[in-house]
Formats: C-alpha cells, sequence, structure tokens
C-alpha cells in the first residue's frame, strides 16, 4: 500500500506536489472551514476543538507533502467510518469537500495566476487528492455501514427474541411474517402455526374482524396511519377462543420494493387490569375506611398521603394535611414523651403504641397507631400507619367506670336502706319510740337536722313531734321547742306543700330570706336561729297515702342537698312510713286488745259462775227427781199399773240422762282450764285398753280391732285418753248394725287416724260435728249427749292441733288428729 501511494506521488511532478501543499500551508483557513463544516454535521462527540482539527490536518499535509500519505489515509478512512456509525449520508462529505475546494482554488489562482504551468499541476493535485480522499471514505463508509446492518439485524432478532412483549409482523395483506416467543406463550400458538396465517383469524375476535380489514386496507390504500406510533387497548383472542385486553403499539416500515410492513408490540394487560382493578379496589376501601391511613417519609416524618378518615379525625381536608410533619400533630402531652416513642418506633417490624394527637381546634385526640417502615423503592422508605380513633373506648370506659361507681353507690344504698328499713321494722314500743328512732337514723345518714311529723286523722294539719334529731344537742333543743308544740296547718310552709301535694321538696342553695317567706310565722325563728344552708322535704307514705312528711335540714355552709340525697330520703321514707304505719296500728290494736282482754276475763268469770250454778242447782232439783222416782217405784210399784210403770221408769232414765249431759258440760269447761301435763305417751297402749274396756261392757259384739303398733306422741295422758274413748267409742257405736264390725287405729308422720267401716255420714253436714249437741244421727239410733266430738275437738285444740273427717254414708268414718301442743317436742305436724 505505502508503494502505490509513493508511486502516486512520484507519478506527477513533484514540483506541482511542493507547489499545492505549500499554498495549503499558507491558505490554512481552508482547512479551518472544512474541519467546520465536518464538525456540524457529525453528531459523534468532538473530542478537539476546530482550531485542533485543522492543527492536526497542517501536519498530517505536511508529511503527505513529504511523501508521507499513511496519517493523512487514516485519517480519510476514520472519517468514513464516523460519517457511517453516525449514521450521515454520504453524501453530505462532497459538502464538507466543496467546502474546502471553494477555499483554496482562488488561492491557488491567486498564487499561480502568473504562471498558468504551475496552476495546472496545482488543480492537478487537488483533484488527484479529492478524488483519492473520497475513494479512501467512501470504502471506509461502505464498509461500515455493511457491518453495521448485519449487527442491527442480528441486534433485531435478540431483541425480538428476548422482548417480554409479544412482537408481531405483518405484511400489507394481513399475513404474519414474524412471531416471536412472548406472542407463543400469549396468544398459544406456535411460531410454525403463525407464520403464513391471517393476523385477522389468529388473534383477532370475530367480531372486530371487519374493522381490522378495513383499517388495514385504508393504511395501504391511503398511507393514513390513525393508531401507527401510538398505544391503544383492544380485545385480543387465544388459541382457546378465549378473550383477553390487551396494550397494542404498531410501527410501519417501506419494503425496498414499496410495499408496507407493519411491526406490532402487544402486551397482555390481564394482571395489570387486576392490579388496577385490585389497586382502585383498595384505594376506595381506604377511602371510604373508618380509620385513619398516614404514609409518610421515614426519614423526616413529612406526610405524603392520609386518607379521608384521618383527616376528619383531626378536623383537617386531607389536602391540608399533605406536606405537614407528623410531629406537629402530636399534642403537648405526647411531645414530652416523644424520646421513648421514637426508640420505639426505630424498632424493625410494626409497632404499636397509644399517643394523643391534637385537633385543629386544640383538643386531645386519643389514637392507637400501629405502624411499620418499608422500603418504597430502592433506597427510599416510607412510614405507613393506620390509626384508631380512641376516643369512643376511652368515653365508653369513662362511662363504665361512673357505671361501676353507680352501681356500687346503687349497691351500698341498696343495702343502707334495706338494714334501715330492717332496723325499723324490727323496733318493738311505741310509735313515738319509732319516730325518735326515724328522725335519728335520717339524720345521721343523710344530715343535719331531722324531723318526722305526722298527719291528723282529718289530713287538716301537721302534727307537733318530739322526734326531732341533731348532732348538736343546743340544735335539738331548739328545734324541738317549735316542732313539738305547734301544728302546721296542711299546705303552709315547705313540710305542709309536702304533705298537700305528696312530692318532694328540694332547695339546694339555701335564700334565707326566700326560706322565711316560704316558712309560717313559728318556724320562722327556728330557721334563722339554726343558720340553715340547704333544706329538704320527703313525703312519709304507706299503703299508697301520704301519713307524715321528713323535714331535714344542713346547717354547715357548702354541703347542699342533691337530687341523689332526696333519692335517698325518699326511699328511707318509704321505709319508714310503712312501719311507722303499723306502729301506729300496734298501738291501737294493743288498745283494743287489753280492752276486748278485760271483757273476755270478765266473761270467763261469767261463765265459771254459771258452771258453778249449773253444777249446783241444777243437780240438787235432779237428785231429787230420782230419789223420789226410785221412792215411789219401790214403794207404790206394785200399785200401778204396767203403764204407769213405765212412766215412771221413764222419769228415772230422764234424770239419769240429764246428769250425764251435766257432767260432760262441766267436763267440757274443765278442759280449757285444765293445764296440761305433757309428756310422752304411747296411744296403740292407751287404745288397747279403751277396746278391752268396750269389750268388757258388750262382750257380744263381733268387732275386728286393728291397732298399729308404737304410735307414740306428747300430751297430757288423761285428756288424749278422752280423746281416743270417744273416737275409738263412737266408731264401736256406729259399727252395731254390721255383723261384724272393722275398726283400724293407726297414724303416720304425727297425723293419727280411727277409722271405722260403719254407718258414715254426709261431709255436707261436716260443719256441726264438733259443735256441742249436733247430732248428725237420731237419738233412737244411736245412744249419745252429743257433747262427745265437742269434747275431743276441745282437747285437741287445747294441744293445738288439729282434728277433721272423711266420710259418706254407708262407707264408714275416718277421724283425722294431730297433736301440736308441744310442737318443740313434738317436730313438725301437718296442717
Amino acid at each position: 500500500m505505502e508503494r502505490e501511494r509513493e508511486g502516486w506521488f512520484t507519478g506527477h511532478a513533484p514540483a506541482a506536489v511542493q507547489d499545492f501543499f505549500q499554498a495549503c500551508d499558507r491558505n490554512f483557513e481552508a482547512n479551518e472551514a472544512s474541519a467546520r463544516a465536518l464538525a456540524s454535521k457529525s453528531t459523534s462527540p468532538q473530542e478537539l476543538t476546530v482550531g485542533q482539527q485543522a492543527a492536526d490536518a497542517r501536519e498530517r499535509m505536511r508529511l503527505a507533502s513529504r511523501g508521507n500519505w499513511g496519517p493523512c489515509e487514516e485519517h480519510l478512512g476514520e472519517l468514513g467510518r464516523r460519517f457511517a456509525r453516525a449514521g450521515l449520508e454520504f453524501a453530505a462529505w462532497y459538502e464538507i469537500s466543496n467546502t474546502f475546494y471553494a477555499a483554496i482554488v482562488p488561492r491557488l489562482i491567486e498564487a499561480f495566476a502568473g504562471e498558468p504551468s504551475r496552476l495546472e499541476g496545482c488543480m492537478l493535485v487537488l483533484g488527484t487528492y479529492q478524488q483519492r480522499s473520497l475513494s479512501t471514505i467512501a470504502r471506509e463508509y461502505i464498509a461500515t455501514k455493511d457491518q453495521l446492518l448485519g449487527d442491527a439485524e442480528l441486534t433485531s432478532g435478540r431483541v425480538l427474541e428476548a422482548s417480554l412483549d409479544a412482537v408481531i409482523e405483518m405484511d400489507h395483506r394481513g399475513v404474519i411474517t414474524a412471531f416471536n416467543p412472548m406472542a407463543e406463550r400469549t396468544f398459544g400458538y406456535s411460531r410454525h402455526q403463525a407464520i403464513g396465517a391471517l393476523l385477522a383469524d389468529l388473534i383477532i375476535p370475530e367480531r372486530d374482524r371487519e374493522a381490522h380489514a378495513s383499517g388495514l386496507a385504508r393504511v395501504v390504500g391511503t398511507r393514513e396511519m390513525r393508531i401507527v406510533g401510538r398505544r391503544v387497548e383492544l380485545t385480543g383472542m387465544r388459541a382457546d377462543r378465549s378473550e383477553f385486553p390487551i396494550e397494542l403499539s404498531i410501527i410501519a416500515a417501506d419494503r425496498p420494493d414499496g410495499a408496507v410492513r407493519f411491526t406490532g408490540f402487544l402486551r397482555d394487560l390481564t394482571e395489570r387490569r387486576r392490579a388496577e382493578d385490585s389497586a382502585a379496589l383498595w384505594s376506595h376501601a381506604l377511602e371510604q375506611a373508618q380509620f385513619g391511613v398516614v404514609v409518610s417519609d421515614a426519614t423526616s416524618q413529612v406526610i405524603r398521603r392520609v386518607n379521608p378518615a384521618y383527616a376528619r379525625m383531626l378536623g383537617y381536608e386531607p389536602d391540608e394535611l399533605v406536606g405537614m410533619s407528623g410531629y406537629q400533630l402530636l399534642s403537648p402531652r405526647t411531645v414530652a414523651q416523644l424520646a421513648a416513642y421514637s426508640a420505639l418506633l426505630q424498632e424493625p417490624g410494626f409497632t404499636t403504641i397509644e399517643v394523643e394527637l391534637q385537633h385543629k381546634d386544640g383538643s386531645g385526640v386519643p389514637v392507637l397507631v400501629s405502624t411499620s417502615t418499608i422500603e418504597h423503592v430502592p433506597g427510599t422508605s416510607v412510614r405507613v400507619s393506620t390509626i384508631l380513633d380512641m376516643s369512643a373506648r376511652d368515653a365508653l370506659q369513662r362511662q363504665r367506670g361512673e357505671a361501676q361507681l353507680a352501681v356500687v353507690r346503687t349497691a351500698a344504698r341498696l343495702e343502707l336502706v334495706s338494714t334501715t328499713a330492717h332496723e325499723f321494722a324490727a323496733t318493738s314500743g311505741r310509735s313515738v319510740d319509732l319516730l325518735a328512732l326515724v328522725a335519728r337514723r335520717l339524720s345521721e345518714i343523710i344530715g343535719d337536722g331531722c324531723a318526722v311529723r305526722l298527719i291528723s286523722d282529718d289530713g287538716e294539719w301537721v302534727e307537733p313531734s318530739a322526734a326531732f334529731h341533731h348532732p348538736d344537742p343546743d340544735h335539738s333543743e331548739t328545734a324541738l321547742r317549735v316542732v313539738g308544740s305547734l301544728r302546721q296547718r296542711v299546705g303552709d310552709g315547705i313540710a305542709g306543700r309536702v304533705a298537700a301535694n305528696g312530692t318532694p321538696m328540694l332547695i339546694a342553695e339555701l335564700d334565707p330570706a326566700a326560706l322565711l317567706d316560704a316558712m309560717s310565722e313559728p318556724f320562722r325563728e327556728l330557721l334563722a336561729k339554726l343558720s340553715v344552708h340547704s333544706a329538704l322535704a320527703v313525703p312519709l307514705c304507706s299503703k299508697g297515702r301520704t301519713i307524715g312528711v321528713v323535714s331535714l335540714i344542713r346547717t354547715r355552709p357548702g354541703a347542699p342537698y342533691t337530687l341523689e340525697d332526696q333519692q335517698l330520703a325518699h326511699d328511707l321514707a318509704d321505709r319508714a312510713g310503712l312501719a311507722i304505719d303499723n306502729a301506729v296500728l300496734v298501738d291501737t290494736l294493743e288498745q283494743r286488745v287489753a280492752e276486748r282482754t278485760t271483757a273476755l276475763e270478765l266473761a270467763n268469770m261469767e261463765l265459771e259462775a254459771f258452771s258453778y250454778s249449773v253444777s249446783h242447782d241444777l243437780r240438787s232439783p235432779l237428785r231429787a227427781i230420782d230419789g223420789f222416782s226410785q221412792a215411789l217405784l219401790a214403794d207404790y210399784g206394785d200399785q200401778l199399773d204396767a203403764e204407769g210403770q213405765h212412766l215412771l221408769g221413764r222419769i228415772y232414765a230422764g234424770t239419769q240422762r240429764m246428769a250425764s249431759l251435766i257432767e260432760a258440760l262441766l267436763g267440757l269447761a274443765r278442759i280449757s282450764r285444765t293445764p296440761l301435763r305433757v309428756r310422752d305417751i304411747d296411744l296403740s297402749v292407751i287404745s288397747t285398753e279403751v277396746v278391752a274396756e268396750l269389750v268388757r261392757r258388750e262382750p257380744s259384739r263381733v268387732v275386728e280391732i286393728h291397732i298399729a303398733p308404737g304410735l307414740r306422741a306428747r300430751g297430757d295422758h288423761q285428756l288424749i285418753r278422752i280423746v281416743l274413748e270417744n273416737l275409738i267409742g263412737n266408731a264401736w257405736k256406729f259399727t252395731n248394725r254390721q255383723s261384724r264390725g272393722e275398726v283400724w287405729i293407726g297414724g303416720d308422720a304425727g297425723v293419727f287416724h280411727v277409722r271405722d267401716s260403719g254407718a258414715g255420714f254426709d261431709m255436707a253436714y261436716s260443719g256441726k260435728l264438733f259443735a256441742p249437741f249436733q247430732r248428725l244421727h237420731a237419738a233412737t239410733d244411736f245412744e249419745g249427749t252429743g257433747i262427745g266430738l265437742a269434747t275431743v275437738h276441745r282437747i285437741i285444740r287445747h294441744h293445738h292441733g288439729r282434728i277433721w273427717a272423711e266420710s259418706a254414708p254407708g262407707r264408714g268414718a275416718t277421724f283425722y288428729f294431730t297433736l301440736g301442743g308441744a310442737e318443740s317436742d313434738l317436730g313438725h305436724v301437718p296442717k
């Protein structure tokens, strides 16, 4: 190559070469103009200034003038490669060459105008130099272009293969010419299946194919490309005919034959749509959430975003909070503890703390904050916090505490009311003593002074009462002079008004002048002396009626009565009213009982006198009639005919019956006055003895007797024997019309019975059983005095027991009885 260059130079006149390069050196501005033109055309970074480039060119020409063309050749080759890499058209070099030519030719003409041969030689060298330079540049330009084209095709293929988008090429007919791997995965076709097929048949839903065909025809025919170069969203179709959203971007290029080639970049939007839907859902959820959400810078704590709930929580608009520091929203109380909170916030993972934020109006808002730091983008961290307003919880806790305290107070009040009511109810004695107790207890419980007064029977007056109590004896003495001696008309003053309408009156903060105006004259001096600061009066009620008034006063300043005091006083007064009403009733009853006891004692004395009179005055005539009738029968019996003897016998029998009745009545009267001699008795043994006596008197009777063994009780042995004699005797008597009678004597759990199989009776007349002289059968049918069951009834009552019967005509009778005469000894006795 070097020899060719040297041959080229030696092929010309050495003098012309020297003239040309010397002219170039003398007129170096031509090289500077060439360098400036080169710099303006090249988009490659310029490492040297225009002046430096011109100086280098001057050096290369100097070397070329001496026959060393190598540096110049290398420089020209580099220019060709640079033009190719920069993407310049080769024709641009002609402009640069013409710039040099236009600048140097006038200089050559000027220099050699008088020497045409030398000018011709220089022009020949210039033409040869320019031709050779263009040839060198063109050679390198074309070689570089070819290399770049090959690299571009290789790179394009690799890019298509590695692209994350589906890339499909098609020609002007809509036939697929390229189908990259992502297109295979996206649409479900292999490259072999896709290439050569119509794009519309493979990936466009049938409803859209007509529009696709018309659009393709318009682009090809008019070159009007509405979607080329833009991103649009369409619906694609997979090999399984399922449809999905896609994003499409198209570029179009003309082929050498003038046809159009389209390259489409398609991206499956399914996941993005899901992500967008999910993001939209989460965004909506956060916007609608009732708890606060804050996103802030992890280092500066500057707020980037908040949801509406957080803004409402603090009384701001969301935009007002963006850009503020989270520390600005802390209440002064939380700021004082900021160091402790900051240490917690440095811990990894989630941190939950309770703090107080400051509302826009300056009030505190207690919140529960759950916060964590996450890396949003590499090197940038944000803090995401959720905030719950705990105001409702704190208010609920306060209410719960107040409710618990109220429950405790209520329980204490109920216990106090209960124990005090029990104390009132358990008080025995006169009603005046109970009134004094009520005044003292209400004074101690509610304070300070308390007066209890009753309403008169006619309802017109509040009666005077000595029931006043105050912890200061002097005050008590002063008050008793008024409330213990003066009546107050119902309707006058505080107490009179409460007595009239039955509703409490409370004067918490007392205006002394107003109080004095409200009181009747006798009480004004009293209230002035007591220095009353608060007053309370409640009705004293019993069984729905007002029976009196409880008046309370506080002589201590700064302790007014409250509604709670009023309620407590009302509750205590209700319990006291019932107890007082009962006490007054007891006072009245005791007086009545005393009067009736005196009357009963007088009646008993008269009854005893009557009994004595009966026993003395009736017995003597009966004994005379009995004696005279026996004497008459003995002395003159043989002179009387049968009728006379019969009548005399009836007289004798009547006197005997009358004697028996008198004896029975006296026995009945003696039972109530006979003191009980209680001891253990065996009813089975007594029954056996009674039955033996009956058998002895009537040995011809056939009666089957059943006596249960071990029938034991406590009572008066003699009186209980009378009971069994009467009950077993009746059973024996009322079975005498049966060929074979039957009697049962038994008991269970303290209830004893005597049952028979005799005549029985109608239960409709059972009320007459235990009355004296009341008989349920004719005397001609069954003998008896009619006093027996009355005697049994009185003995059982004397033992505090009970007797009753069950029967039916012709089906026998059963008499039951209990002995409660010594219940503490006998145990439980059924009623």
